[in-house]
């Protein structure tokens, strides 16, 4: 009598609970699974916008450098006018108001 309410006990208790436990290890695999999956197709479109944005920037980057160059002229330009422009002003300072002796002479 005791092993047939064993064997009773286990079909009833310790069998479903197994079959329990595997559907529960299976359904952790497929959830497993599913955010592998999800994980690769997130970094997959990660690559693929980053290669977008390379191609993008290798397109507009030319112009840039255009860019760069057409300012680094354009300051230089102004660099000199600038400096011509300061020196043309101090000829007049020095024309209007000659530089003075130290006795008090006006030079010539």
């Amino acid at each position: 009598i005791v092993g047939e309410l064993f064997t009773k006990y286990k079909e009833d208790h310790v069998d479903s609970n197994v079959k329990q436990y595997q559907d529960m290890l299976k359904r952790l695999d497929e959830y497993g699974q599913l955010l592998r999956d999800t994980a690769k197709s997130k970094i997959e479109a990660s690559i693929a916008e980053s290669d977008e944005n390379a191609r993008e920037l290798a397109k507009i980057w030319p112009l840039r450098e255009n860019y760069r160059l057409d300012v680094e002229k354009k300051n230089a330009a102004l660099s000199s006018l600038l400096k011509r422009a300061k020196d043309a002003i101090q000829i007049i300072k020095d024309i209007e108001n000659p530089p003075v002796d130290v006795k008090g002479k006006k030079k010539k």
